[in-house]
């Protein structure tokens, strides 16, 4: 295939997933989603980056690439930057996160012709791909699921001292059989 059909193939599979995200959002659940397209894109561009692949398989890694950005890192942050930051500076953070995102981005679009000459595809994909996996290890350790919850739901989890979702996710389950058990107690005659 020549290099335009190549492009509409992958913007394609952007689309897609895209669109499937966001009807899942709904089901599936925010987490899940950024912990699905964090594992699907690090492992898809540390492939592409490690391994001497032939072209065929390069090209459906980079379909997995390109599907997985878009199936969560690419459309959950829309909807979670309003959830996650506190109401008293919800638009000011939303304006000043989306401005560094753009300015960030912009800086990497114009490093993109020295940083392909220095590492070479193959660099570049492997640091997609340490990327991603940092990404992911830090969303499956610090965000919480918000489908859900209310705006104050959300601030009041914030607002607890221990970051942490995953430890947070561990106590909570503790405490809720704990106050089961309670509750069992209290409840019998």
């Amino acid at each position: 295939m020549d290099d335009y059909s190549n492009n509409v193939i992958v913007s394609g599979v952007g689309v897609i997933t895209v669109l499937i995200s966001t009807f899942l959002m709904l089901r599936a659940g925010r987490r899940t989603l950024a912990m699905i397209s964090g594992i699907l894109s690090s492992v898809s561009a540390l492939c592409i980056g490690i391994l001497q692949i032939e072209a065929n398989v390069t090209f459906a890694l980079i379909i997995i690439y390109a599907g997985g950005m878009s199936f969560g890192f690419f459309a959950l942050p829309s909807v979670m930057i309003g959830e996650t930051q506190p109401s008293n500076i919800r638009g000011f953070a939303c304006g000043y996160i989306y401005t560094m995102n753009d300015l960030l981005l912009a800086g990497f679009l114009k490093m993109y012709p020295w940083m392909s000459t220095v590492l070479q595809i193959h660099g570049l994909f492997l640091l997609f791909g340490i990327s991603c996996a940092v990404c992911t290890i830090f969303l499956y350790l610090f965000l919480p699921e918000t489908q859900g919850l209310t705006l104050q739901q959300i601030e009041d989890y914030f607002l607890q001292p221990n970051i942490m979702w995953i430890t947070r996710h561990i106590h909570k389950n503790e405490r809720k059989d704990t106050e089961d058990v309670d509750v069992e107690i209290i409840s019998s005659p």
